[in-house]
């Protein structure tokens, strides 16, 4: 088997090693393994990151993509994704396949890489499986470390958006599918649970609202919110959902912050001048502390409001409403008005889920480091392509690659990780959790017979009377 591993050679979010954490994590660990699988392996390398060539296997051919081929390809260093994902032109394709075709094999069987439209690839390589991978929906702490794994596309490209409602029916979906989705809600609930530090009165302490909606603000930058959407930035991705949100609701808003990228437009210079027009908006600055955070408010809010997240596939294991501004790829998600007959929200839910988990986006850890389940898996996509396979048809269950998928994925569960994060970023969860172990420990103590409660509150809120002297 030959495969190709493509790096992209520009600079993402103006960093010109952006990608070189999914090189160390990700990619160079699959090629790897692939190449002692006795798998022939082609990696192509920026420039930018020529420094990394150590994490690849000596026996791996790697293609050194210089910043002079890179210009002669794509015109220059700027990154192409927006229009390679949009909207290419036949000529810009035709010049990138021309600088490309000297340096790579004329077959591939497999063409793997991360997060990036590669058009000209799929013209170069139409027998190929071309195998688009990126973070899961379910994929930071407490939940278990997923990626997508897609041989249709990404976004909009992808098989979420083109096959949503088969998906959403719950076409092809097979009993252990089915099950496997049902038993990982439930771990999700328990687990977001056991260590939630909020509450839905700390959101909405005098209970001004009807309802919660919760709006996770994403990246400006990626090319999947500025090619599907009309907005420039967060802020006016904000503004309009305020417009457009009855005042009764409240909105939660959260900024995405991450050590590598971070796009926050709320701070406390802006927030008064917003919430004195927009009563309703609900933001906090503990919120951009707090590790994740959006996937504790999830559960104490009745709907999510979101273009690209996966907060809005994440939804789904609560059952909440899900409403998509723009026509992105989560669109045909949203909360319909009426769902198809003798099918209710939480059928829908488990459908799309059975999909996700048990076909769509597999452990990270058995990508990367099980041999024996990703070669198995790989072989398993080709020879469906081959045989005239497309569409849902081409995804296998993971179960039937590996008969313990199922016990790996509920035993993946992070929440130890979780706790840990939320204790360096959360003060007020910290506090929570330290008057937990103090009752814990009290209850524990064999020199304490008995535990009362008073329900009522009276020796909290006791009525007192006093008189004036």
């Amino acid at each position: 088997m030959n495969v190709l591993f493509w790096l992209p050679p520009w600079a993402a979010h103006g960093d010109p090693i952006f990608f070189r954490n999914c090189l160390r994590k990700h990619l160079a660990p699959q090629a790897n393994l692939l190449l002692n699988a006795g798998w022939s392996v082609d990696f192509v390398l920026p420039e930018f990151l020529s420094s990394e060539r150590s994490l690849l296997d000596n026996n791996i051919r790697v293609i050194e993509f210089s910043i002079e081929r890179q210009i002669a390809a794509f015109g220059d260093l700027s990154d192409p994704s927006v229009t390679l994902y949009a909207a290419p032109t036949e000529t810009q394709l035709f010049k990138i396949r021309a600088n490309l075709a000297p340096i790579l094999r004329e077959d591939y069987d497999f063409v793997l890489l991360w997060e990036t439209p590669v058009p000209f690839l799929e013209e170069m390589y139409p027998d190929a499986l071309i195998v688009h991978q990126m973070p899961g929906a379910f994929s930071r702490p407490p939940y278990p470390h997923t990626v997508t794994f897609d041989p249709v596309g990404l976004y909009k490209k992808g098989a979420l958006y083109n096959f949503a409602e088969a998906i959403q029916q719950g076409v092809g979906v097979e009993r252990d599918d089915f099950s496997l989705a049902r038993d990982f809600v439930a771990k999700v609930r328990d687990s977001i649970t056991a260590i939630q530090p909020f509450d839905r009165k700390s959101l909405d302490p005098k209970q001004r609202f009807l309802s919660l909606a919760l709006l996770p603000l994403q990246v400006s930058a990626h090319y999947s919110f500025q090619a599907d959407t009309p907005y420039a930035n967060q802020m006016e991705f904000l503004l309009d959902v305020l417009r457009n949100t009855d005042p009764t609701v409240g909105v939660v808003v959260t900024q995405y912050v991450t050590p590598r990228v971070a796009d926050t437009v709320l701070n406390k210079e802006v927030l008064p001048a917003l919430q004195k027009a927009y009563p309703n908006l609900i933001y906090r600055e503990e919120f951009d502390r707090v590790s994740s955070v959006s996937q504790y408010l999830l559960p104490l809010v009745d709907q999510v409001i979101t273009c690209s997240s996966s907060l809005g596939l994440q939804a789904l294991a609560w059952v909440r409403q899900v409403r998509v501004p723009q026509a992105t790829f989560l669109a045909p998600f949203s909360t319909p008005e009426k769902l198809a007959d003798g099918m209710d929200e939480s059928e829908r839910a488990l459908n799309t889920l059975s999909f996700i988990l048990g076909k769509h986006q597999p452990l990270a850890s058995a990508v990367v480091s099980d041999q024996g389940f990703l070669t198995g898996l790989l072989s398993e996509m080709l020879r469906r392509k081959r045989a005239g396979a497309k569409g849902l048809d081409l995804f296998p269950s993971f179960d039937r690659v590996d008969p313990t998928y199922r016990q790996r994925l509920l035993a993946a569960f992070t929440t130890e990780r979780a706790e840990r994060d939320l204790s360096r970023s959360g003060e007020r969860w910290a506090a929570r959790q330290s008057e937990l172990a103090k009752f814990r420990r009290a209850v524990a103590d064999p020199d304490v017979e008995a535990i009362t409660f008073d329900v009522f509150d009276t020796l909290i809120k006791r009525p007192t009377e006093s008189a004036l002297q």
